[in-house]
């Protein structure tokens, strides 16, 4: 296994009002760490200029076991899990220092020719470099999300300033805040959602106006992000407890 680890603490940033490390917070951490990783083998924004490539991702599956406070020790670990001609997937373990599992993940990605802003097919080079085994932490690969039949209200948001990664689009994690900022209090300070999946379809960008179509049923949320007019389709978030 190609196994990648880093130590990280828990920062302010990383909880929420009860002290409770958030799901932002795992995925801030699982974010660094991807990019950590890839720098480390020369493909990163640090390397564009011998190799114009960068990862675009395009789902999240996440399963939380624990919620640490701030301040705490973390280990978080990930690796190449497996890899096609397309899509490469890469798999990630949190651990407190007691051994604790804290937290896993599997995200799914595309290769991006940062010259010609097309997909690139996973070469013999790129295999090489990140060499797959398919040790996946899942048994049930991640799932296609669809937009519910109905839905029970809808938020409106404007993209800003902050929202932004060094490629002018809304970050990642952008979304979730935001989503997370529109809920509804009791079930934002009643729910705890341990499981967690995002498909990202079509980045937002600055001054973007957008549709959030939150649809609650029993103890799961699922969230479609779309253009204020509902004609482009940003994103899924389904979660549940």
């Amino acid at each position: 296994m190609n196994l990648f680890e880093r130590k990280f603490y828990v920062e302010i940033c990383d909880i929420d009002t009860k002290n409770a490390l958030t799901n932002y917070g795992i995925l801030r951490m699982m974010q660094e760490i991807a990019g950590a990783h890839s720098d480390s083998v020369g493909i990163s924004i640090n390397h564009m200029e011998e190799k114009p490539y960068n990862w675009l991702l395009l789902n999240w599956k996440l399963q939380v076991f624990s919620r640490p406070i701030w301040n705490s020790e973390l280990t978080v670990k990930t690796w190449p899990s497996s890899s096609d001609k397309l899509y490469s997937y890469r798999d990630f373990e949190i651990y407190t220092k007691n051994n604790e599992l804290v937290a896993k993940a599997t995200s799914k990605w595309v290769l991006i020719n940062t010259n010609t802003l097309n997909i690139e097919k996973t070469s013999q080079e790129i295999f090489d470099i990140y060499k797959p085994d398919n040790t996946c932490i899942f048994e049930e690969p991640i799932s296609k999300l669809k937009e519910p039949d109905n839905h029970d209200f809808i938020k409106y948001y404007t993209i800003t300033r902050n929202d932004l990664d060094i490629n002018g689009h809304a970050n990642n994690l952008s979304y979730l805040k935001m989503i997370t900022n529109l809920m509804p209090d009791d079930d934002y300070n009643n729910m705890d959602f341990k499981n967690l999946e995002i498909m990202y379809k079509k980045e937002c960008k600055l001054g973007d106006e957008i549709a959030c179509i939150f649809t609650k049923t029993d103890n799961t949320y699922t969230i479609a992000i779309k253009s204020k007019d509902l004609s482009v389709l940003h994103c899924i978030i389904k979660m549940w407890e």
